[in-house]
C-alpha cells in the first residue's frame, strides 16, 4: 500500500494534488475487499503482491545494473511464490529490453533466476514430477472431476459487473490513463511509467482470467497497478466537478 501511494505521490501533478492523489491510491488499494481478505492470509497473495509492486518500483527508478537485477530478483521471487505473478517478469523484461541497454535486460534476467534456483534444481533432479506439479496439473487436471468449472469461470469473470469497487477502480483507471495521455505538462517518462502499470495490470489480469478454474482472489495482483492511474483519474474528476 505504501509503495503504491508513494509512486503516485512522487509522480502525480494534478494541480498540486500530489498528497491527495497518494492518499487516494492508498485507499483504493488498502480498502479493496479482495486485498483486505486475501492479502492478509497466510497464503501467497500478500507476498506476491508485495514483491510484484517492489519489482515495479525498482523498474521505474533511475536505471542501474543493480536496480535491474533487483527488479528481476523481486519479480522472480513473486513468481516463485505463485505463478499467477509470472507475467510481471515478462512485462518488466520486455520493457527493460526495449527502453534500456541489453546489459540491464541481462541483469534483470539473471536476477530473476536466483529466487527460482530451488525450482530449477528440482527440475533437474525430478523433471517429470516438477513439470507436472508446476505446469501440467494446472493446465490439464485442475478442473477434472468438477463439472461446474466452466460455469464458475464465467461467473467469476462477469462478477465485476456486480462489484461497485471493481467498477469504480476500472472507471477511474481508464479516466486516469486518458487524462495522462492528453495532459501536456506530463513528461514522457511519467506517462510511460503509468502506462507500464496499466500493462502490468492487463498481463496479470489475463493470467488470472485464463486459469481454469479461476477465482476472484486471483485478480488481487491487478489492484495496485490499477490504483495508480485510478488515483489520477479520481483527482482529475474531483477537480472538474469542484470547478
Amino acid at each position: 500500500i505504501v509503495m503504491t501511494a508513494d509512486f503516485v505521490f512522487e509522480r502525480c501533478h494534478v494541480n498540486g494534488w500530489q498528497l491527495w492523489a497518494g492518499c487516494v491510491a492508498a485507499l483504493l488499494m488498502g480498502l479493496n475487499a479482495i486485498v483486505m481478505e486475501f492479502g492478509t492470509k497466510a497464503q501467497a497473495y500478500g507476498a506476491g503482491t508485495f514483491l510484484t509492486v517492489g519489482a515495479f518500483r525498482f523498474a521505474v527508478a533511475r536505471p542501474t545494473i543493480f536496480r535491474s537485477a533487483a527488479t528481476g530478483s523481486l519479480a522472480g521471487a513473486a513468481a516463485a511464490c505463485t505463478l499467477l505473478t509470472a507475467p510481471a517478469s515478462v512485462v518488466l523484461l520486455l520493457r527493460t529490453a526495449w527502453q534500456r541497454r541489453w546489459s540491464d535486460a541481462a541483469a534483470l534476467l539473471a536476477g530473476a533466476v536466483v529466487p527460482m534456483l530451488p525450482v530449477l534444481i528440482s527440475l533437474v533432479r525430478a523433471p517429470y514430477q516438477t513439470w507436472f506439479n508446476l505446469v501440467r496439473y494446472h493446465t490439464s487436471f485442475r478442473y477434472v472431476g468438477w463439472t461446474g468449472a466452466t460455469a464458475n469461470d464465467l461467473h467469476v469473470l462477469m462478477s465485476w459487473v456486480d462489484s461497485g469497487q471493481a467498477l469504480l477502480l476500472g472507471i477511474f483507471a481508464v479516466a486516469g490513463l486518458l487524462f495522462i495521455r492528453r495532459k501536456s505538462d506530463w513528461s514522457p517518462a511519467q506517462r510511460s511509467q503509468f502506462y507500464l502499470a496499466a500493462w502490468m495490470a492487463a498481463a496479470l489480469g489475463a493470467e488470472a482470467a485464463v486459469a481454469h478454474p479461476t477465482f476472484p482472489q486471483y485478480f488481487i495482483f491487478m489492484v495496485p497497478f490499477l490504483a495508480m492511474p485510478a488515483a489520477v483519474g479520481f483527482c482529475e474528476i474531483a477537480r472538474q466537478i469542484g470547478r
